[in-house]
């Protein structure tokens, strides 16, 4: 917590693609800011409960909205995908 940003990488198999069945989606990367972890830390166990569920709720509404295929050669990377958290996203 040495005031740096907090990156979570995800990234999952697809069955979409029946000639590559170990095709990867593309990488999402999430990225929660500084100021975002160290109000969340300071919060009481209400107020990080609370954010916690909005937390799960801003994930799932981007994972709904995501497109995880993609159509880049095999052995080829797909450029990642980044979601930003701001303190507002995640503490209100």
């Amino acid at each position: 917590m040495g005031g740096e940003d907090m990156v979570i990488l995800a990234t999952w198999r697809l069955s979409t693609d029946t000639l590559r069945p170990r095709k990867r989606s593309r990488t999402i990367r999430i990225v929660i800011s500084a100021e975002a972890l160290q109000d969340y830390v300071r919060g009481s166990d209400g107020v990080r409960l609370a954010s916690d569920e909005r937390f799960l709720t801003w994930l799932r509404d981007q994972l709904h909205s995501f497109n995880p295929n993609h159509d880049v050669p095999l052995g080829v990377d797909p450029t990642p995908v980044t979601w930003p958290v701001s303190t507002l996203d995640l503490n209100g």
